[in-house]
């Protein structure tokens, strides 16, 4: 870019620029296919690597890629066909959104969520879920097998992410 190496200049050989430049040869070797790629340098197996143009100019004057152009002539068509019937197909009311998490109307109906919602909150509500770090017996349950295998540790040290499990009694 400061136009140190003048046209027909040979450069170091890798090894020396990754070091001048304090930086692993595998960056070199990069650097050196864009060089080459943008018709700045040239390199000839024997021969090394020579400076043929020093001009960024000729960076600058060609223009960039037609990107539309090569996404219209692909079998794929463009996301935003796709994205808009997909934005139509959620104000929908027949279909459920999973990717919202919303619940279907016909999952809670007006009259249960009414109830729930004039119930005395002083009450211990539950809905189900297990405690934050997933359930007390399974982690119990861990824990012991743990210790079979020599390693103590206990149910709160444990969090369970994802678990489908089946009690026997």
């Amino acid at each position: 870019m400061n136009g140190e190496w003048s046209i027909g200049m040979k450069l170091p050989s890798q090894r020396n620029l990754a070091k001048q430049f304090d930086v692993n040869r595998s960056t070199i070797i990069m650097a050196l296919e864009e060089l080459s790629a943008d018709g700045l340098i040239e390199s000839k197996v024997g021969s090394g690597t020579t400076v043929i143009n020093n001009t960024w100019g000729i960076l600058a004057s060609s223009s960039p890629p037609n990107w539309i152009g090569y996404v219209r002539s692909g079998i794929h068509k463009p996301n935003n066909n796709s994205v808009q019937k997909i934005n139509e197909a959620e104000t929908n009311p027949h279909i459920i959104r999973l990717g919202t998490g919303e619940l279907s109307p016909e999952l809670l109906s007006c009259n249960q969520l009414s109830k729930l919602l004039q119930m005395d909150m002083r009450s211990n509500l539950s809905l189900g879920y297990e405690g934050p770090k997933g359930s007390i017996h399974l982690r119990e349950t861990i824990c012991d097998y743990l210790k079979g295998k020599g390693i103590e540790t206990s149910p709160s040290s444990i969090l369970i992410v994802s678990a489908v499990y089946k009690l026997y009694n």
